[in-house]
């Protein structure tokens, strides 16, 4: 079954977790969620990442290192946050990444940290605050700059172009 695993990822989370094998049934939760996330089975796939969640909330049970945890968390919540913005469930998104956001600045995760503000300004602007959005991809693009991470500073730079664009300001929206 090597060769087709990713079919058995839901099935091996729970067989992890009822065995109480915390770090497999936490890798094949994560995993159960990102495959169906990945197939807009977003209800599903919210489930299993709220079950790595409380895995990692068994935190002396599972043998990673606290800062590893952390990081797991932050990261598990923006999936589940990019489930919520691709659901318009904005409010439940914008509750669970501003969680991320105390957590990031404990662990001095800069990258997670402008993900995360990232994030926030996709919520603001699908809600059309644009002034709020602008606030908080600015704030992201900020600490990107400082990262050097193109990526994440292209999809920045073209949500701040869509919002001027989006209020009038054309001309400013080509410059960016």
């Amino acid at each position: 079954y090597t060769d087709r695993i990713e079919d058995y990822y839901e099935r091996l989370a729970g067989h992890y977790t009822i065995a109480r094998l915390w770090a497999k049934a936490l890798h094949f939760s994560e995993l159960s969620g990102d495959k169906l996330s990945s197939r807009y089975i977003n209800d599903q796939a919210l489930t299993f990442y709220e079950s790595a969640l409380m895995i990692l909330d068994k935190r002396d049970e599972i043998g990673l290192k606290a800062n590893l945890i952390d990081k797991k968390k932050i990261v598990i919540k923006q999936k589940m946050g990019n489930i919520y913005y691709v659901t318009s469930r904005w409010e439940d998104g914008i509750k669970i990444v501003t969680d991320t956001m105390v957590e990031t600045d404990k662990i001095s995760d800069l990258v997670l940290k402008a993900q995360s503000i990232h994030l926030l300004g996709k919520f603001q602007k699908a809600m059309s605050k644009w002034d709020i959005a602008l606030q908080f991809f600015e704030d992201a693009l900020e600490i990107v700059g400082k990262l050097k991470d193109k990526q994440l500073m292209s999809d920045i730079l073209r949500e701040i172009a869509g919002i001027k664009y989006f209020t009038g300001k054309i001309e400013q929206s080509l410059i960016i």
